[in-house]
């Protein structure tokens, strides 16, 4: 019980900076545009595009929160690498190597998929945001529909780093396997059926 209290807390801390603190900033760029539209530090909503119309509101309001968030995830995710690689360290100097497997072999196995592993961290923990916030600096139409699109499949990154699409497929097989059971009793009887006229008519 104090383990799920201590996690619903985690989970709330995390909601309250996960959307808590873009609520802060986005609240204060408002705030100062209706105000003070004359000021340094305005936003700008609306006056050149549907976006940020200073360059002053675009650092303050976006760019700085931005490479603040990249930088954090980046030091997440450095520290979540060197926690999986020497968990995996420690856990491969206790195991024997298996049989027909050497040392080398298993090493390398060992690498791929922590390769693998970092790769689908990297994706998840924001390197799309990362390739966004320099995609600011490239005034190219179609850097920024790349962009657009990275950023927008974020989900499906989570969707196949953690395998869902297994779920999917075993549903679909359940699925497939109960029309399959529903059928065979329809035919069963079908086939009864015409054979019991068969066996009528050659009596007649």
């Amino acid at each position: 019980m104090k383990l799920y209290s201590t996690r619903r807390k985690t989970l709330v801390l995390y909601g309250v900076l996960a959307w808590g603190l873009p609520l802060v900033i986005v609240a204060a760029a408002v705030t100062v545009d209706w105000t003070a539209p004359g000021s340094i530090l305005s936003a700008g909503y609306g006056h050149a595009s549907c976006w940020i119309g200073t360059m002053y509101g675009l650092i303050v309001y976006f760019l700085a929160p931005m490479a603040t968030l990249l930088l954090f995830c980046v030091c997440f995710y450095l520290k979540t690498v060197c926690y999986i690689r020497n968990t995996t360290l420690v856990a491969g100097s206790l195991q024997e190597p298996a049989k027909g497997t050497g040392v080398d072999g298993l090493q390398q196995k060992q690498r791929r998929s922590q390769m693998s592993l970092f790769t689908r961290l990297a994706l998840i923990m924001g390197a799309a945001w990362a390739v966004a916030f320099i995609g600011i600096f490239v005034p190219i139409a179609e850097f920024d529909y790349i962009t657009n699109a990275l950023v927008g499949c974020q989900g499906v990154y989570m969707f196949l780093a953690f395998k869902d699409y297994r779920y999917l497929c075993s549903c679909g097989n359940k699925c497939a396997n109960m029309r399959r059971l529903n059928r065979s009793p329809g035919t069963s009887r079908s086939d009864l059926a015409s054979s019991k006229k068969s066996s009528g008519s050659k009596s007649t």
